[in-house]
């Protein structure tokens, strides 16, 4: 059972990877869920919703992300773990942003970073990312919000912490939406800058 559940959780966050239908998604998801919850198992109904959560994001069914975030949160905050309430809020940032909800995304977002102040790989055990995403994540959102300089600053903490923790994949994330920045701010070159590098990086 102990396996089965792990491996039901490690589909749902890497799966989408290999262009796993949502028809699977949402078979695993519910046989995943089922077990962690006759366990009682929190932490792996966590990464189970974020997992799912992932899969409806790149699909941009933001709504439905929102939706997980929320139960993820539920079930993570009572918990009292730094580690399970950051996660369930990894995606939730990004999901208001895309359909606008700035203000509460700016919220989820100070709330994460404080979570995991004194570790910043508090995220990779749990989904194998740090808190790298963090930071470009509200670099984006203060982008949105006008905050151009305070968007920088986030961007270049993103590219810290990724480099610390030898993240292959983040950076290349970080300088796409930092093109998008500095496109807004008017600064042509810099934003091709950024987008050549985020196109070498995940070539």
């Amino acid at each position: 059972v102990v396996l089965r559940l792990r491996a039901a959780s490690e589909l749902m966050i890497y799966g989408f990877r290999q262009g796993m239908s949502g028809d699977r998604v949402d078979e695993i998801f519910a046989e995943g869920k089922a077990l962690a919850v006759a366990r009682g198992d929190v932490r792996e109904q966590v990464r189970l919703l974020y997992g799912v959560g992932v899969h409806y994001l790149n699909r941009a069914q933001f709504r439905r992300v929102i939706s997980f975030c929320e139960e993820s949160i539920a079930l993570a905050d009572p918990n009292g773990d730094r580690e399970l309430r950051w996660t369930g809020r990894e995606l939730l940032e990004f999901a208001l942003t895309e359909v606008g909800d700035l203000d509460r995304a700016l919220r989820m977002n100070d709330q994460q970073i404080e979570f995991s102040r004194a570790d910043p790989g508090i995220g990779l055990a749990m989904v194998g990312i740090s808190t790298s995403s963090s930071f470009w994540h509200r670099g984006t959102i203060l982008k949105d919000l006008g905050r151009f300089d305070e968007a920088i600053d986030a961007f270049r903490r993103c590219e810290e912490i990724a480099r610390r923790f030898n993240e292959s994949e983040i950076p290349s994330w970080n300088d796409f939406f930092r093109s998008s920045l500095f496109d807004r701010m008017g600064d042509v070159q810099a934003a091709l800058s950024a987008g050549r590098r985020a196109v070498e990086i995940a070539e």
